[in-house]
């Protein structure tokens, strides 16, 4: 939900504000030095997707949770863990997701 809030510093906030404040706190992007360990995009077997793995430093964890909520809201999918090896994987990771909706 957009409006949930999170809890920083023991402030309660919703997203909007988490990335508002955020945003105010950066004034280049080597401000994010040391806070994104590692960004990588590459290919997915679908032509039409692309793979973005990021890994943020502790710091940045609850910013880093909104942006992924909008990112998913804009159509994204969020997945978390190791790929599946095979074809069968796939179809049984498709499988689970459906039935979690």
């Amino acid at each position: 939900h957009e409006n949930a809030t999170v809890e920083i510093n023991g402030v309660q906030k919703t997203r909007h504000e988490v990335l508002h404040d955020f945003d105010k706190t950066l004034k280049s992007p080597t401000d994010l030095t040391g806070l994104i360990k590692c960004a990588k995009f590459s290919k997915t077997f679908d032509s039409n997707h692309k793979k973005l793995e990021v890994h943020v430093h502790d710091d940045i964890a609850k910013e880093f949770e909104a942006i992924c909520h909008f990112l998913v809201q804009s159509g994204a999918q969020c997945k978390i863990g190791q790929a599946p090896r095979s074809g069968l994987e796939q179809e049984s990771e498709e499988l689970l997701d459906k039935l979690q909706q």
